[in-house]
């Protein structure tokens, strides 16, 4: 299931990679006064992408099976599956980290324009490196590792270096962007691993019936 995960996530990569390069440079085209309704314009094709994800996974075809007795209400599943502890834990633990993540991406663009002082261009190079080590990670290597190693392991063995992926931020100035190229190189590595294995980290620990 690893490498499955991984292949799929490799394509969703090369596909951002592609549309953020001509997506900012359809941008550039749009008069100051007129970009915020560009933006507005994507925000609701992305909605309407997820919309479409949404049907998509519904109707997705399974391979014929034996016939089960009809599914138990949702409610009652939700009730069954919080029984478990492992699942009570990793939702706790996703909440947590994804407040703090959310919190802290909000400022990382704004941070790089208005403090130190990096172009667009920088920073465009600065997403290549990050995505394109994601890409080759996530389709090469984390998938096989995943397998191999187990999902908790590589959830926590990323989770590890991505708790440290601050610091370069930290000793990073106008005049001295090295450490954030470092932290570009921490970040490609580290996130590739946990997205894959935290994808795939429900279906180890949910029981089987009704998952």
């Amino acid at each position: 299931r690893g490498r499955v995960i991984a292949s799929r996530n490799g394509i969703l990569i090369l596909v951002a990679i592609t549309s953020d390069f001509l997506l900012s440079q359809a941008r550039e085209y749009f008069s100051p006064e007129h970009r915020t309704f560009y933006m507005v314009l994507l925000l609701g094709i992305a909605s309407f992408a997820a919309m479409k994800t949404i049907y998509v996974f519904r109707n997705q075809w399974e391979p014929p099976k034996p016939p089960e007795p009809p599914a138990p209400p949702l409610g009652k599943i939700l009730r069954q599956s919080f029984h478990n502890r492992a699942v009570k834990r990793l939702t706790l633990a996703l909440v947590m980290w994804n407040m703090a993540v959310g919190v802290a991406v909000a400022f990382w663009a704004p941070h790089m324009i208005t403090f130190l002082k990096m172009s667009f261009t920088t920073i465009f190079y600065y997403s290549l490196t990050v995505t394109t080590l994601t890409f080759f990670m996530t389709t090469f290597i984390w998938g096989h590792v995943t397998d191999r190693a187990g999902t908790l392991s590589v959830v926590v063995f990323c989770s590890v270096i991505i708790t440290f992926i601050p610091v370069p931020w930290l000793l990073t100035t106008p005049e001295n962007l090295k450490p954030l190229w470092i932290e570009a190189v921490m970040s490609g590595l580290a996130w590739s691993g946990f997205n894959v294995a935290i994808f795939n980290l429900p279906f180890a620990i949910l029981p089987k019936t009704h998952r």
